[in-house]
């Protein structure tokens, strides 16, 4: 599900850069069906071009990935700088501005639904530690890359959807939710530059995927190698050439590639998988934690470089109650943000039915894998 959020972000994207992307009619906006399903098309080739960059072997994609992150880097601190340099507005007027809007609750739903950019950084968490095992003295870089990636994404996060607020020529514009941060660029530079950036946008987009689907092939990997999947024998081989586990990476690809294609020819796909996938990646890193130190076993994030002290149960609580009260917000079914167009009632409750599903899945396979015989290592 992760894997197929961050691919499909391709189509906000791509079509911008060069209308040759778009591969499916003539409407690019992810609320069209034409955008929606060219999006799918898009996101299905970024998962399958992944797939063969991770199969290859880990130095490989770690070098992709690095030029990944190097020129993301630099795009964020260029993009900042231009749009400061066009902001129509000023950082008050970008933030707490309301244009006449808002009632009853204020700024509480839309605090919530804002915590979803926020809440993908539980990516950096989830690929630092399974990826973990393929690096040199993991207890002290796996939580160096979790406090980098809570930094940088904090301090570039911020300064970019400040600077995008500020230049967007209006806050008001269908644009601005349909398109993002693609249509304030166009709009602010329609140049050379704005395609550069825009294609840094793109390699960023990719990198992630490919961080992501890594990261979701070492968890399937690492169940199956301790029998905690079905056919975890062919789940777990690992190939002798490239060092890699391949099954897992195309199982991986299969699946993501089948969560975009279930939802073919629907408008608001993109907000589906996208919510449902972070707000399940969130409460799969805070919640189990929370137990974790509940129940005084090993704290996690007590290792080298990453401690918390007495400030781990209240801080990992907060993070817990945060995130249920995102969960609700986000998985409400508005027929206005699900189904705009009114014709899919499963669409509009695809949250709650996906989250559902996924628990009865998970119930499944775990009766399924305890009749199992175990240590076959």
């Amino acid at each position: 599900m992760s894997v197929a959020a961050l691919a499909i972000a391709m189509q906000t994207v791509l079509p911008m850069i060069w209308s040759g992307f778009q591969l499916v009619g003539h409407d690019s906006s992810l609320t069209s069906v034409s955008g929606a399903t060219n999006a799918i098309i898009l996101g299905s080739i970024t998962i399958a071009a992944c797939a063969v960059i991770g199969g290859v072997g880990v130095a490989f994609m770690g070098r992709i990935t690095v030029i990944g992150v190097t020129v993301e880097i630099v795009g964020v601190v260029l993009m900042v700088a231009l749009m400061f340099l066009h902001a129509h507005r000023t950082p008050m007027q970008a933030v707490a501005g309301t244009a006449g809007h808002g009632h009853g609750l204020g700024y509480v739903p839309a605090f919530l639904a804002s915590m979803v950019m926020a809440a993908y950084v539980m990516y950096g968490f989830d690929s630092a530690a399974e990826l973990s095992e393929e690096t040199r003295d993991p207890r002290r870089t796996a939580p160096r890359a979790i406090v980098g990636a809570l930094l940088l994404s904090a301090v570039g996060g911020g300064l970019m959807i400040l600077a995008t607020l500020m230049a967007a020529p209006s806050l008001g514009a269908p644009e601005l939710s349909g398109e993002g941060i693609a249509w304030v660029i166009t709009s602010q530079l329609d140049t050379a530059m704005g395609k550069v950036l825009l294609g840094i946008v793109a390699i960023a987009i990719f990198s992630a995927t490919l961080a992501i689907q890594a990261s979701a092939s070492r968890v399937m990997f690492s169940m199956a190698r301790d029998d905690r999947l079905p056919f975890g024998a062919f789940l777990s081989h690992v190939n002798k050439r490239t060092g890699t586990p391949i099954n897992t990476g195309i199982a991986v690809a299969v699946l993501a590639i089948a969560v975009l294609l279930v939802n073919l020819g629907q408008a608001s796909v993109f907000a589906a998988i996208t919510s449902v996938s972070v707000v399940i990646v969130y409460y799969l890193v805070t919640l189990p934690a929370l137990i974790q130190r509940v129940r005084r076993s090993a704290p996690p994030g007590d290792g080298p470089g990453l401690r918390l002290g007495r400030w781990g149960l209240p801080v990992n609580l907060v993070a817990v109650v945060m995130g249920a009260a995102l969960l609700v917000d986000i998985a409400w079914p508005r027929a206005e943000v699900y189904d705009p167009d009114g014709g899919s009632t499963v669409l509009q409750y695809f949250s709650i039915l996906f989250v559902a599903g996924t628990a009865v899945l998970g119930v499944i396979v775990h009766a399924y894998v305890r009749r199992l015989p175990r240590n076959r290592y």
